[in-house]
């Protein structure tokens, strides 16, 4: 699974508006809204011309808190990918997550 940091996230922001990509994302938004210290991963991808990629990228914790973002196909391979996927197991008698076990990505 790829995802960004938050400094990748506004370099390829600032690409796709420089280069008038179809889906951007706000600069000044990502700079007011998103932590440092966490990570954007795409949810969702697919091939959106012979030149680019469409990405979804999770911007929040909370369901639909995303955006859609063009990438060149040369710069997908640039980004980087989750060696493991955390998986989030919720104890179902208390409203705490118990445990956060990790499962290899190709497994």
């Amino acid at each position: 699974m790829y995802y960004f940091t938050k400094d990748l996230l506004i370099k390829y922001a600032k690409k796709a508006i420089r280069k008038n990509l179809n889906r951007q994302l706000d600069i000044d938004w990502l700079q007011k809204n998103l932590d440092a210290t966490d990570v954007f991963p795409i949810t969702y991808q697919m091939l959106h011309n012979d030149h680019e990629m469409r990405c979804r990228v999770a911007l929040g914790r909370e369901m639909g808190q995303a955006g859609w973002l063009d990438v060149s196909l040369n710069d997908v391979d640039k980004i980087p990918q989750f060696d493991k996927i955390p998986m989030i197991q919720k104890n179902l008698d208390k409203d705490h997550i118990e445990e956060v076990a990790f499962i290899k990505a190709n497994a």
